[in-house]
């Protein structure tokens, strides 16, 4: 372990190795030799170190002084130093700490508390050597240079603890700079003006008596103007109330992060108007209350509340009447109340809230004047719409959070005020876990809005959460309130709303109606092709809280949405906005598809993430209207995607929903209409085929193909042919297999379909590795390798990279394997691709067992299992099992491997890939040989010879260790087999094992 130096010079001068001090000098010469070498930092002559040490004596005594010295250095600090003829210099290790450096660098940073925490007195204070006046005069002038460096520090600390309200460590570190230059007001001002702002007002005035009998007894002067006018004003403001907040009536939830962002922004120096913007209901008011009790202490003068009234026609004079009585400040007939109410506040340090401020904007170019003329006041203000002042910092103020990081917990800020409000009617309130989810429901459907929440909410002592939570959804005017001290524009969350509504301009409320259709996040470019919105429409949107800003998209708020809607049918609108909204989204299917077939996959990829929601109303308001053309157009962009992204159980159900909306397509006269319906067939197959639902998928598959060859259509024809060949493959039909897929390659080559010809060659590449034929199999996979990337194809080129992984692993070529395996891994996780994750898994897993790292195999594999479950790819599912057994036999663990392999057994049985219930059937074996059970080996075995044609590794070591069993054994167990059909084999199997038996009766 490397050594580890230490250096403190402030406050004195301490010298630890390996966190032990050295006191083990000679004389002080020697550690004050070592400081001065160590803070300069360079090679300095022996000649200079004499004189700077010995200057007093003849050069001959110097030198032999510094030569001693050196000596005693050497004897305990030598490997960090360098000492030759002419030169010394010092050599820091690695791990040295310099106070003098540290605090350098962390004040060059910015980290002022940091810096100030090291400074601990003078430089070298209290440290000295005889008869060495140059050294002297080097130490005073690095004490008079780091005490000015220190004053900055802390004062530059006490800024920074003042602006978050740390007024503890502020004042601390104010009562250290004074202790550094106690003749310095500013810094009297600022402990003083801190004390004050923690309610400790006697110790603020005290300060003030403290800094005039320094300022007389040194300099027979009083303090200045500026700092006897703060004592003035801490003697008001400790004599005067600090608030008018009103005392809370309901308890507050959440929002401790945006508390703690706002509290800082508010107490930085530059933010003098901060705008709390979101809808009506929202909470801002409650938060702005929040914070400003929590601010409290950052104002000499305190925060004052002001709720301004409603007005059919406000006026400044209104506004500045309803400030002056909130504040107290009296106003005469000398001149304008405006003037009165700025001059009242020129010499104030507070905190304005005003609420609801939205109905008042004509007041803004008075809130300018007077933010320019009292500069220590500031404005929290909450409003449904931008004030647009230059000075205003805008906060966006969104629902409570729907959602915890676990799931499983309901407990999230919008449930917890649901519940509270919920036990003010029915104290003994406690949802069981229908009710829980249903509240769930409710909070997800008005998106955290404490309003729609707490409207719902009053409504437990009446009706179940299932029901509340049904009644929303068919209608806003549900959520009204029934409390009496409930303003009128927060009675309803139609009312919310509808205020919003009465003040936008007719071409607002056309687009916002409009607007309303998309279903999720949506691209300026689509709300300008859907509804012909110009960027100011949209900007007086957001302005307006209607929609809000997500990155480079908008969304509507829900509830928005929802009363969007309702005035979108009332309008007469909805059949022409839909037709726009689906022709947009399936132009975009249309071109994305294109896109993620090239070079542009990934970024093809996100976008359809995207604008998924739109696309998915799009595909269903195409089938709903029967757009034949639309869905013909927009069918491979939605397919690519889902199968790129693994989504397979929802591109089932809007492929499957989409062939039964049309039977009659299959019999139409029109052959767009009866081409687009077998195409739909044949991706519906696909889905079904990344379920496992392998014999449904052939039906669909097989009813397509007749009718594609009938209609001569190539493309479609090698499409379906491609995946009868996988299909083919993983149930190990290798003849069928490599004859459809060479009829699917011969036509994509044919039609020059680069995309398609990369995957037949891949499948095909497949089909030789399970044959064996590795070298033909490796032939395949780089071609089509070349393929894809050639054209870009990032999806298909990490299947070829995990195939060419196999095909090393197998030829025992594990470090080629691996890299492959990894190139393969890092391309999936790139494109979000989780099926492609599985056999990444699998095959990462497999590599790591096989080089006996087991512990990492078995993570990989319990991956692929897990990620298989999650997304409904069984096949995945039976392999990791498959090989979490073969996992658990290498590491001795015997039972669970048997009840691994018995899981893989059936799950591969019922899916009907025979490859792997071989492959089971082989490992069953071993392990009844490894439990002394070799007559149930023994019949595997057989059958085994009998019924399959197997050539592994795994079944040739199998023949080995059951060699010696005695011939009358191999002969019972040959003809037991002999008349076993697989059922039969397999049903007895489970019964045979004790843990088989446990797992399956839990």
């Amino acid at each position: 372990m490397a050594e580890t130096l230490e250096i403190r010079l402030f406050g004195g001068l301490q010298i630890l190795r390996d966190s032990e001090i050295i006191d083990a000098f000679r004389s002080s010469k020697v550690p004050a030799l070592l400081a001065y070498l160590a803070v300069t930092g360079r090679p300095h002559k022996r000649e200079t170190l004499a004189a700077l040490l010995w200057g007093e004596l003849p050069d001959a005594d110097a030198k032999n002084n510094l030569r001693q010295t050196l000596s005693n250095l050497r004897q305990t600090l030598d490997p960090f130093l360098r000492i030759s003829r002419d030169e010394v210099e010092f050599l820091a290790p690695a791990a040295f700490f310099l106070d003098t450096e540290a605090i350098s660098r962390l004040a060059e940073a910015g980290d002022y508390p940091a810096a100030a925490a090291l400074y601990t007195g003078d430089f070298l204070a209290g440290f000295g050597v005889r008869d060495a006046p140059a050294f002297e005069e080097w130490v005073l002038a690095q004490q008079t240079w780091w005490r000015e460096q220190a004053w900055q520090i802390f004062r530059r600390a006490v800024s920074f603890y003042a602006e978050r309200g740390e007024f503890d460590q502020a004042i601390d570190a104010a009562h250290r700079l004074l202790a550094l230059d106690p003749w310095q007001e500013e810094a009297h001002r600022q402990l003083m003006l801190l004390l004050a702002r923690s309610g400790r007002f006697s110790a603020a005035l005290a300060q003030y008596r403290a800094c005039r009998t320094i300022l007389r007894q040194e300099f027979d002067a009083d303090p200045s103007h500026e700092t006897t006018r703060l004592y003035e004003r801490i003697r008001t403001a400790a004599q005067g109330p600090r608030h008018n907040l009103p005392g809370p009536v309901t308890g507050f939830v959440g929002r401790e992060a945006e508390l703690a962002q706002l509290r800082t922004l508010l107490a930085a120096p530059q933010v003098r108007l901060l705008t709390l913007l979101g809808p009506g209901g929202v909470g801002k008011t409650r938060l702005a209350l929040e914070l400003a009790a929590a601010c409290q202490p950052l104002f000499l003068n305190g925060v004052w509340f002001v709720s301004l009234p409603g007005a059919d026609a406000p006026d400044r004079n209104q506004f500045i009447l309803a400030l002056a009585a909130a504040l107290g400040c009296p106003l005469s007939d000398a001149a304008t109340p405006a003037r009165q109410l700025i001059d009242f506040l020129r010499a104030k340090e507070l905190l304005l809230v005003l609420d609801n401020l939205e109905e008042w904007r004509e007041a803004g170019a008075w809130l300018s004047e007077m933010l320019a003329q009292a500069p220590e006041v500031k404005v929290l203000a909450t409003s449904r719409l931008r004030l647009n002042l230059q000075a205003e910092r805008i906060f966006r103020v969104e629902g409570l959070s729907t959602q915890t990081e676990n799931p499983q917990e309901p407990a999230s800020e919008a449930w917890q005020l649901f519940v509270r409000r919920a036990r003010r009617l029915r104290a003994n309130f406690t949802p069981s876990p229908a009710e829980s989810a249903a509240i769930q429901r409710i909070c997800a459907l008005v998106e955290g809005l404490p309003l729609g929440i707490e409207l719902a909410a009053a409504w437990v002592h009446a009706l179940p959460c299932t029901e509340i939570a049904a009644q929303i959804e068919q209608s806003l005017d549900f959520l009204r309130s029934g409390y009496q001290d409930t303003s009128p524009r927060h009675s309803s969350l139609r009312g919310v709303f509808d205020w919003t509504w009465r003040r936008l301009r007719s071409e607002e409320q056309a687009v916002f109606r409009r607007l309303a259709l998309f279903a999720g996040p949506f691209s300026h470019q689509a709300a300008a092709e859907v509804t012909g919105a110009n960027g100011s429409v949209l900007a007086a949107l957001v302005d307006h809280s209607l929609a809000w800003q997500r990155g480079d998209r908008l969304q509507l708020h829900q509830v928005a949405r929802h009363f969007g809607l309702e005035k979108l049918q009332e309008s007469g609108e909805l059949a022409r906005v839909q037709a726009a909204h689906a022709h947009y989204y399936g132009k975009l299917l249309a071109t994305q598809g294109q896109a993620i077939l090239g070079g542009e996959q990934a970024a093809a990829l996100v976008a359809m993430e995207e604008a998924f929601e739109n696309v998915r109303l799009a595909w269903r308001w195409l089938v709903q209207t029967g757009d034949v053309a639309g869905l013909a157009a927009a069918m491979d962009g939605l397919y690519h995607f889902m199968a790129i992204r693994s989504r397979f159980l929802e591109a089932l159900e809007l492929f499957g929903s989409a062939r039964q909306a049309w039977p009659s397509w299959a019999s139409a006269d029109q052959p767009q209409a009866r081409l687009t319906y077998y195409r739909l067939l044949a991706r519906e197959g696909r889905f079904l085929a990344f379920l496992s639902r392998f014999a449904e998928a052939n039906a669909l598959f097989l009813e397509s193909l007749v009718s594609l060859r009938a209609l001569g259509e190539a493309d479609e024809i090698a499409f379906v042919l491609g995946h009868l060949g996988a299909i083919a493959r993983s149930q190990g039909d290798l003849a069928q297999a490599e004859a459809w897929l060479q009829e699917c390659l011969a036509l994509r080559r044919q039609r020059c379909h680069r995309a398609g010809e990369a995957v037949a060659l891949l499948e095909l590449g497949g089909v030789a590795f399970m044959a064996g034929d590795y070298d033909q199999a490796r032939q395949r996979c780089q071609d089509g390798l070349a393929v894809a990337e050639a054209i870009g194809d990032r999806q298909t080129l990490a299947h070829l990279l995990t195939g060419l992984s196999l095909i090393c692993r197998e030829t025992h070529q594990l470090d080629l394997a691996l890299a492959y395996g990894k190139q393969g891994e890092a391309v999936y996780a790139e494109l979000g691709d989780r099926y492609g994750v599985i056999q990444s898994c699998l095959t990462l897993g497999e590599l790591h067992r096989q080089s006996q790292n087991y512990g990492e195999a078995r993570r990989y594999i319990e991956q692929a299992v897990q990620v298989s479950r999650e997304i409904g790819h069984r096949s995945g599912e039976a392999d990791g099992l498959h090989r979490l057994g073969q996992i658990d036999q290498d590491c001795g663990e015997l039972s669970q491997a048997m009840a691994h392999q018995l899981a893989a057994l059936e799950l591969a049985t019922e899916l009907e890939e025979r490859p792997l219930v071989l492959d089971a059937l082989v490992e069953l074996a071993h392990l009844w040989v490894a439990q002394a059970a070799p007559d149930r080996a023994l019949l595997l075995l057989a059958w085994l010879h009998e019924h399959a044609s197997l050539q592994s590794q795994r079944f040739q070591e199998l023949e080995a260790r059951l060699a010696g069993q005695p011939p009358a054994a191999q002969a019972a167990a040959q003809q037991a087999a002999h008349a076993l059909e697989e059922a039969d084999l397999v049903r007895p199997l489970y019964t045979w094992s004790d843990t088989a038996a446990k797992r399956r009766s839990a």
